[in-house]
């Protein structure tokens, strides 16, 4: 019994010193969902909605985030705080370029047009 103690209170430390950073501080992220421009194809029998391509890069011009071509359902991503551009394809597939903040929060939905 005290070893099934003893392994439960170590697991316990393990897990809840892991989710931390090295600096000692959490982390706060929020939840994206990005909705590029999106046409409807028919494919297999049923139309689908096709979202386009897009990608993340943070402040210093790196890129932090990719997504292809998606069906049915807008890309989600998660994202610390800080400043952002999108970069995605329109309509008539141009380069578009969109700034966003991304405060603390839970939840976040951008539509890009």
């Amino acid at each position: 019994m005290k070893k099934i103690l003893l392994t439960s209170i170590i697991l316990f430390i393990v897990f809840t010193n892991s989710s931390f950073p090295s600096n000692g501080k959490q982390s706060s992220y929020t939840i994206i969902e990005i909705i590029t421009p999106a046409k409807i194809i028919y494919d297999d029998g049923i139309y689908r909605t096709k979202f386009n391509a897009f990608y993340i890069v943070d402040a210093k011009g790196n890129k932090v985030i990719s997504s292809g071509e998606v069906f049915d359902t807008a890309a989600k991503v998660k994202l610390p705080e800080g400043f952002y551009r999108i970069y995605y394809y329109s309509s008539n597939d141009n380069l578009l370029e969109k700034e966003i903040e991304i405060s603390k929060g839970n939840s976040l939905s951008i539509v890009l047009e």
